[in-house]
């Protein structure tokens, strides 16, 4: 199903999201290597919405070396998310800044830097795609030749708010206006991005598999980790009203939280009618059941109970899948029909199996004293992770978690890669390291032809019209500044 959507950034301030709840949203996480200053709030504001999100990242880099800074800074800025819609290359030259100094305008040199920047994101295990005009797409101007990453085209035509003209056959997405603000139009539906891309043959690719990743990391869904008590199997003390494995979570304590889908969720059923227990287990983009990989390095089925939810924000439905970043349920304070418990939280439990053919035994719960207590019952602290950049850790009660920088559980192989040095070589004079960009004293120069190592970028650009490298020079430490003209970076 074809929707539209919107495209964001700082310059759009704090944005109201809720107009936009039936649309999808693209946020900027940042350019050059700055992180976008509104980023992590536009997420919240799309993940508490349940409104789906991509991410883009605007381009600075004039050579593939440069780009390799920029992936791994977006990289690092968007650990802890899960966007449903894809993370974007941004490929323009918005303000001239990279014609002004020395970029090769040509289809060779962007090209690989558009390649290299989508190859890192999908080994992160990110969706990759890039933007640009149309006019660098197709053409006698045009300087993209990427056909194995997907395309989101801006096509203004009279730039009066209105869509017009069919780009399909170029990309999965037409920016159409940017009045009042940028406005998309989405061909397809989402799942493209979540398991799928088109490749030069038109044939159907995996963008991450179990082959390369392992099953996703079983991550906890909460914003804020806070246990406000634990049952009796976790710390092994005599809980009256939670003798089994259960956790009570509280959120932030300040308003009503959610619980959000980290990896494709599934609501496989409901306690008892009146009851506000809900069951949720993972599935794959076709809806059928998947492990996930847990905490103490095991891979098994997970059905997730939670209880107490007062269904006012977020409606927990049998048989509804859940796409990442959704909301799957909502704390509250109601028990058994309808009776109010003490204080607002969510009771979780959690139960794992080895096959698909005893998943529906963990919905059968067993009576214990003061509560019902599920089959094949886990400990909680044995199966999450704590997802370092999504949850703040309020209280633990005494319990330790695990904490991981990823949903997807990449395998030692790839997790051991290093990250390419980058150098920065004079070529035509002496480059001076100095303390700060710009007038900063002078602390050491580096001769034409030896190489400096490059720490990483500022990012903004300085007063005389140049971004500067942070470098290491035969044990100093300062700033360099990057005119291309006279200096160039190598790996």
């Amino acid at each position: 199903m074809s929707m539209y959507g919107i495209d964001i950034s700082q310059h759009n301030g704090d944005i109201d999201l809720t107009p936009y709840k039936k649309q999808f949203v693209i946020i900027r996480a940042g350019w050059g290597t700055v992180t976008d200053t509104y980023f992590k709030k536009n997420v919240e504001k799309c993940e508490k919405l349940g409104i789906p999100y991509g991410i883009y990242w605007y381009s600075y880099a004039r050579t593939v070396d440069a780009v390799k800074l920029e992936s791994a800074a977006c990289l690092k800025v968007i650990s802890g998310t899960s966007p449903s819609v894809g993370v974007w290359f941004d490929m323009e030259d918005a303000d001239g800044w990279k014609a002004r100094n020395g970029w090769q305008k040509t289809k060779t040199n962007v090209s690989a830097i558009c390649n290299t920047f989508c190859a890192a994101i999908e080994k992160a295990g990110y969706y990759a795609g890039i933007y640009a005009s149309y006019s660098w797409f197709t053409g006698s101007g045009a300087v993209i030749d990427c056909p194995k990453y997907d395309h989101w085209v801006a096509h203004y035509h009279t730039n009066n708010g209105t869509r017009s003209g069919d780009y399909s056959s170029m990309g999965s997405i037409h920016q159409y206006t940017s009045k009042p603000l940028d406005k998309n139009y989405m061909y397809g539906d989402l799942s493209r991005y979540a398991v799928t891309k088109n490749t030069a043959s038109g044939s159907k690719k995996k963008a991450a598999s179990t082959a390369d990743y392992g099953y996703d990391n079983l991550v906890f869904g909460m914003h804020h980790l806070n246990i406000t008590q634990l049952g009796t199997l976790i710390d092994g003390q005599k809980h009256l009203s939670h003798p089994n494995a259960a956790l009570d979570l509280a959120g932030s304590d300040q308003k009503v939280d959610f619980y959000y889908a980290k990896s494709r969720m599934k609501c496989i059923g409901q306690w008892k009618p009146g009851y506000g227990t809900y069951f949720f287990t993972y599935v794959d983009p076709d809806g059928n059941y998947t492990k996930m990989h847990l905490a103490d390095g095991t891979d098994k089925y997970v059905v997730l109970a939670m209880t107490h939810s007062s269904q006012q924000y977020v409606k927990s439905v049998v048989n509804k899948i859940y796409e990442v970043g959704s909301p799957v349920y909502e704390e509250g304070g109601l028990g058994k029909n309808g009776a109010h418990t003490h204080g607002n939280h969510i009771h979780l439990e959690i139960a794992t199996v080895d096959s698909v053919a005893d998943m529906p035994k963990t919905k059968a719960w067993d009576q214990a004293v003061g509560c019902y207590r599920m089959r094949h019952e886990a400990n909680p602290v044995n199966c999450f992770f704590i997802l370092d950049g999504f949850t703040t850790v309020v209280s633990t009660n005494g319990a330790k978690f695990k904490h991981v920088s990823s949903v997807k559980n990449i395998k030692a192989a790839d997790a051991a890669d290093k990250e390419e040095t980058v150098y920065f070589k004079p070529v035509k004079l002496g480059a001076n390291v100095r303390s700060a960009p710009v007038n900063g004293k002078v602390l050491v120069t580096i001769p034409k032809g030896a190489k400096a190592k490059v720490l990483g970028f500022t990012g903004a650009f300085a007063s005389d019209g140049y971004e500067w490298a942070k470098v290491e020079y035969n044990g100093t430490t300062g700033y360099s500044q990057l005119d291309m003209k006279y200096y160039v970076l190598e790996s």
